[in-house]
C-alpha cells in the first residue's frame, strides 16, 4: 500500500519513493519525504514497503530513498526479497539516497551493493578514536573539502550535525565517479559519499542532516550554534552529465536533467562540474547547527 503525501501534484512533478517498511518509524521516513516535498521541484513522494517495490513501480520515480531506523540485520531481512529490482533501477539511471540505516543498504555486507567494490559501511560509534562512542542523540562535528579543481584542498570545518549511531565508509577510493563528501571531523574518516552505479548515482549520509527541531527538543538536545532553515545558495553543480540532486532542508533534493548532485543544507555541498566538489559556506554545504547541515 503506497501512501502518498503533498497537494496539486502537476503531471510533471518528479515523483521519490520513501522507503517505510512495516516496522519501521513513520516519522523517520516523513523527515526524508518533507525535504523531497519542499525541495524546489517539489517531489510528488510515495512512502513504500517491500510490497509496493518491483521493476515497473520503480519505473514511475527519479528516486529512491531510504531513512534511519534501529538495526541493519532486521532490515535487510526485508529488503532482501526486493534487492534486484532496486539495484536494477539504480544501474538503470535511478537515484539512491541511504540516510545512516539507508547508508547501511547501500552497503554489502550486508546490503544492495551499490557502493564501489571494496568499500563498505561500519559504525562510527564502535572506533576507539570517534568523537561520540555511545548510541545517545546527540551532534557531531563534519568537515567538508573540495575534492579538486581550483579549489582543491579547501575546506569548511567543523560543522555540526545530528547524529545517532551514524556510520562511516571504509576502503572508499575516490576516482572520477566516487566522491568523499564530507568526513568527520575527529577522525577523519568517511561521512558522506556520492559514487555511480551503472547509469545511475548513489548518495549515502551517515549522520542526519534531515533532522529539524523537532528532533533537538525530543531529545532534548542543543544545535551548537542554534537553528537555522533558511534556503541556502540557487546555483546547481554538475556531476560529468548525471541528473542533478539538490539536498536541502527546506529544499532537499533537486533533481535536474542531465545537471548534478548539489548537496545543501542551509548550503551543504555544491558539486561543480567533474573537476570540482564546492563547498562554500554562503552558497553550498553549511552544517552550523545554527544551520545544522541544512540542504538547501
Amino acid at each position: 500500500m503506497v501512501q502518498l503525501m503533498g497537494s496539486g501534484a502537476a503531471a510533471d512533478r518528479p515523483r521519490a519513493f520513501v522507503w517505510l517498511g512495516p516496522k519501521d518509524d513513520p516519522d523517520l521516513s516523513e523527515a526524508v519525504g518533507q525535504l523531497l516535498e519542499s525541495s524546489p521541484h517539489n517531489f510528488k513522494v510515495s512512502y513504500v514497503g517491500p510490497k509496493d517495490i518491483t521493476a515497473e513501480s520503480l519505473k514511475t520515480v527519479k528516486l529512491l530513498a531510504f531513512p534511519g531506523g534501529e538495526d541493519v540485520d532486521n532490515l535487510w531481512k526485508v529488503v532482501k526479497p526486493v534487492a534486484q529490482p532496486i539495484r536494477s533501477f539504480v544501474a538503470g539511471g535511478g537515484r539512491y539516497l541511504g540516510f545512516c540505516l539507508g547508508a547501511y543498504m547501500a552497503g554489502h555486507s550486508p546490503g544492495l551493493g551499490l557502493l564501489p567494490n571494496g568499500s563498505d559501511v561500519s559504525a562510527e560509534c564502535d572506533e576507539e578514536d570517534a568523537q561520540v562512542r555511545d548510541d545517545r542523540d546527540t551532534v557531531i562535528q563534519i568537515h567538508w573539502a573540495f575534492s579538486s579543481g581550483s579549489s582543491a584542498g579547501k575546506t569548511v570545518s567543523d560543522r555540526w550535525i545530528y547524529y545517532q549511531e551514524g556510520n562511516y565508509v571504509k576502503n572508499f577510493v575516490e576516482d572520477n565517479t566516487s566522491y568523499v563528501l564530507g568526513r568527520y571531523s575527529k577522525t577523519d574518516r568517511v561521512a558522506a559519499t556520492l559514487n555511480k552505479y551503472g547509469e545511475g548515482w548513489v548518495g549515502t549520509i551517515g549522520p542526519h542532516p534531515e533532522a529539524d527541531q523537532s528532533w533537538f527538543d525530543l531529545a532534548n538536545i542543543t544545535a551548537p550554534d542554534g537553528l537555522q532553515f533558511e534556503p541556502g545558495g540557487q546555483a546547481a553543480g554538475q556531476w560529468n552529465g548525471a541528473e542533478s540532486i539538490y539536498y536541502s532542508r527546506n529544499e532537499f533534493i533537486h533533481c535536474i536533467g542531465a545537471e548534478a548532485i548539489y548537496y545543501d543544507r542551509a548550503d551543504f555541498i555544491h558539486c561543480i562540474g567533474a573537476e570540482s566538489i564546492y563547498y562554500n559556506r554562503a552558497e553550498a554545504i553549511h552544517y552550523n547547527k545554527a544551520k545544522i547541515i541544512r540542504y538547501s
